[in-house]
């Protein structure tokens, strides 16, 4: 997949467990990546990096229960980052690093995610520029 050009990447509802940790994600012109409703259980290191221009990643609707560290990193977003309804129990250090948002609607939303007890420290490094961060 890393070699192909494509605008979305949409996999939801595809009952994936694992996905590739070998940069699929960091196609360029790639504007929006969809895997909502799989059976992610972690967002391993380097799954969403370098990403200069996306507009949404979605990963909803999984039963995630690690965001690991530098799962999210160096990736400029212009709406969201949508990461609710999981199981969401920890958030490794540095998980997110270097991502900032380019409108003021940019929003980072871990909602729905009761089972939150590890947020360890410096989970978000170098946030920037986004109107909300969710965690209801």
């Amino acid at each position: 997949l890393s070699e192909m050009k494509f605008l979305t990447l949409s996999l939801s509802k595809n009952n994936m467990k694992d996905f590739p940790n070998d940069g699929t994600f960091n196609a360029k012109p790639c504007k929006k990546i969809v895997l909502s409703g799989n059976k992610l259980e972690r967002l391993k290191s380097g799954m969403f990096k370098d990403l200069p221009s996306i507009q949404e990643i979605y990963v909803d609707n999984n039963p995630i229960r690690t965001i690991s560290t530098r799962a999210f990193e160096n990736i400029t977003v212009k709406e969201n980052i949508i990461i609710d309804n999981s199981s969401v129990s920890t958030i490794e250090p540095f998980a997110f690093t270097n991502i900032r948002g380019t409108s003021t609607n940019a929003s980072l939303i871990l909602d729905k995610s009761p089972y939150l007890y590890f947020l360890k420290s410096h989970a978000f490094y170098e946030i920037r520029n986004f109107n909300l961060i969710s965690f209801k």
